[in-house]
Protein backbone atom coordinates (compact mmCIF):
# COMPACT_ATOMS: atom_id res chain seq x y z
CA UNK A 1 0.00 0.00 0.00
CA UNK A 2 1.26 3.44 -0.83
CA UNK A 3 0.54 6.65 1.02
CA UNK A 4 -0.12 4.93 4.35
CA UNK A 5 2.27 6.15 7.02
CA UNK A 6 0.64 4.97 10.24
CA UNK A 7 -0.57 1.60 11.41
CA UNK A 8 2.09 -0.43 9.60
CA UNK A 9 3.96 -3.14 11.46
CA UNK A 10 7.59 -2.02 11.50
CA UNK A 11 9.15 -4.90 13.44
CA UNK A 12 8.21 -7.97 15.46
CA UNK A 13 10.22 -9.32 18.40
CA UNK A 14 9.44 -12.56 20.23
CA UNK A 15 10.89 -14.11 23.37
CA UNK A 16 10.30 -17.47 25.02
CA UNK A 17 10.61 -18.15 28.73
CA UNK A 18 10.97 -21.79 29.79
CA UNK A 19 12.01 -21.77 33.45
CA UNK A 20 9.52 -23.81 35.49
CA UNK A 21 8.34 -21.79 38.48
CA UNK A 22 6.07 -22.77 41.35
CA UNK A 23 4.08 -19.64 42.18
CA UNK A 24 3.28 -18.55 45.73
CA UNK A 25 3.06 -14.73 45.55
CA UNK A 26 -0.32 -13.13 46.25
CA UNK A 27 0.94 -9.67 45.27
CA UNK A 28 2.22 -8.70 41.83
CA UNK A 29 5.71 -10.16 41.43
CA UNK A 30 8.02 -10.48 38.41
CA UNK A 31 7.08 -13.65 36.51
CA UNK A 32 10.48 -13.88 34.76
CA UNK A 33 9.27 -13.51 31.18
CA UNK A 34 10.57 -10.37 29.47
CA UNK A 35 10.99 -9.08 25.94
CA UNK A 36 13.08 -6.17 24.61
CA UNK A 37 12.35 -3.99 21.60
CA UNK A 38 14.08 -0.87 20.25
CA UNK A 39 11.46 1.36 18.60
CA UNK A 40 12.53 3.11 15.40
CA UNK A 41 10.51 6.25 16.15
CA UNK A 42 9.28 8.09 19.25
CA UNK A 43 5.78 8.12 17.71
CA UNK A 44 5.64 4.33 17.41
CA UNK A 45 3.26 2.23 19.44
CA UNK A 46 4.09 -1.23 20.80
CA UNK A 47 1.45 -3.97 20.68
CA UNK A 48 2.13 -6.50 23.45
CA UNK A 49 0.73 -10.02 23.39
CA UNK A 50 1.56 -13.15 25.35
CA UNK A 51 0.59 -16.77 25.84
CA UNK A 52 1.38 -17.85 29.39
CA UNK A 53 1.81 -21.56 30.12
CA UNK A 54 0.43 -22.61 33.49
CA UNK A 55 -0.59 -25.56 35.53
CA UNK A 56 -2.66 -25.43 38.69
CA UNK A 57 -4.00 -27.80 41.28
CA UNK A 58 -6.83 -27.11 43.75
CA UNK A 59 -7.63 -29.57 46.52
CA UNK A 60 -10.71 -30.22 48.60
CA UNK A 61 -12.94 -27.38 47.48
CA UNK A 62 -10.24 -24.70 47.34
CA UNK A 63 -10.70 -22.21 44.53
CA UNK A 64 -7.73 -20.61 42.82
CA UNK A 65 -6.74 -18.11 40.20
CA UNK A 66 -4.14 -15.57 39.23
CA UNK A 67 -3.84 -12.15 37.67
CA UNK A 68 -1.23 -10.43 35.54
CA UNK A 69 0.28 -7.04 34.78
CA UNK A 70 2.79 -5.53 32.36
CA UNK A 71 5.62 -3.15 33.15
CA UNK A 72 7.70 -1.10 30.73
CA UNK A 73 10.91 -0.74 32.68
CA UNK A 74 9.64 0.28 36.14
CA UNK A 75 6.39 1.79 34.81
CA UNK A 76 3.09 -0.06 35.26
CA UNK A 77 1.19 -0.01 31.97
CA UNK A 78 -1.59 -2.59 32.46
CA UNK A 79 -3.04 -4.93 35.09
CA UNK A 80 -6.05 -7.18 35.33
CA UNK A 81 -8.92 -5.38 37.05
CA UNK A 82 -9.42 -8.21 39.54
CA UNK A 83 -6.69 -10.05 41.43
CA UNK A 84 -7.35 -12.86 38.98
CA UNK A 85 -7.66 -12.98 35.20
CA UNK A 86 -8.10 -16.71 35.28
CA UNK A 87 -10.12 -18.56 37.91
CA UNK A 88 -10.61 -22.21 38.82
CA UNK A 89 -13.20 -23.73 41.11
CA UNK A 90 -11.70 -26.41 43.34
CA UNK A 91 -12.79 -29.97 43.93
CA UNK A 92 -15.44 -30.71 46.54
CA UNK A 93 -15.24 -32.56 49.82
CA UNK A 94 -12.31 -33.09 52.14
CA UNK A 95 -10.65 -36.11 50.55
CA UNK A 96 -7.18 -35.58 49.05
CA UNK A 97 -8.46 -37.37 45.98
CA UNK A 98 -10.78 -34.40 45.25
CA UNK A 99 -8.30 -32.52 43.09
CA UNK A 100 -9.03 -30.20 40.20
CA UNK A 101 -6.07 -29.87 37.82
CA UNK A 102 -5.76 -27.54 34.86
CA UNK A 103 -2.88 -27.33 32.37
CA UNK A 104 -2.60 -25.10 29.33
CA UNK A 105 -1.94 -21.65 27.95
CA UNK A 106 -3.62 -18.39 28.84
CA UNK A 107 -3.66 -15.81 26.03
CA UNK A 108 -3.41 -12.43 27.74
CA UNK A 109 -5.35 -9.43 26.41
CA UNK A 110 -3.30 -7.44 23.92
CA UNK A 111 -2.02 -4.12 25.24
CA UNK A 112 -1.08 -1.10 23.10
CA UNK A 113 1.67 1.03 24.65
CA UNK A 114 3.27 4.33 23.61
CA UNK A 115 6.81 4.27 25.02
CA UNK A 116 7.86 7.58 23.34
CA UNK A 117 11.48 6.46 22.94
CA UNK A 118 13.96 5.02 20.47
CA UNK A 119 15.96 3.32 23.23
CA UNK A 120 15.87 -0.39 23.99
CA UNK A 121 12.70 -0.97 26.01
CA UNK A 122 12.04 -3.97 28.25
CA UNK A 123 8.53 -5.27 28.84
CA UNK A 124 8.14 -7.56 31.86
CA UNK A 125 5.28 -9.81 32.86
CA UNK A 126 4.13 -9.78 36.49
CA UNK A 127 1.75 -12.24 38.15
CA UNK A 128 -0.10 -12.77 41.41
CA UNK A 129 -1.99 -15.67 42.88
CA UNK A 130 -5.58 -15.20 44.11
CA UNK A 131 -5.16 -17.43 47.17
CA UNK A 132 -2.04 -19.13 48.50
CA UNK A 133 -3.72 -22.52 49.02
CA UNK A 134 -3.67 -23.42 45.31
CA UNK A 135 -0.52 -24.69 43.62
CA UNK A 136 0.35 -22.87 40.38
CA UNK A 137 3.29 -23.82 38.19
CA UNK A 138 4.30 -21.75 35.17
CA UNK A 139 6.23 -23.29 32.23
CA UNK A 140 5.76 -26.82 33.57
CA UNK A 141 7.28 -29.88 31.83
CA UNK A 142 9.36 -27.90 29.33
CA UNK A 143 6.52 -25.69 28.09
CA UNK A 144 7.07 -22.00 27.49
CA UNK A 145 5.54 -18.58 27.92
CA UNK A 146 5.84 -16.51 24.74
CA UNK A 147 5.81 -12.72 24.51
CA UNK A 148 5.43 -10.97 21.16
CA UNK A 149 6.06 -7.24 20.69
CA UNK A 150 5.05 -5.47 17.47
CA UNK A 151 6.18 -1.97 16.67
CA UNK A 152 3.35 -0.11 14.93
CA UNK A 153 4.05 3.13 13.02
CA UNK A 154 2.40 6.04 14.85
Amino acid sequence: LTGITTGKVLQVVTSNYTTATTWTATSLTAHGATCVITPTSTSSKILISANVHHGSESRSGTDGGFGFSWKRGATDIWATAEPYAWYQYGGSGSSPSNITEVRGWIPLPQVLDTPNTTSATTYSLYARQHVSSTTHIFQQNGHRTTITLMEIAG
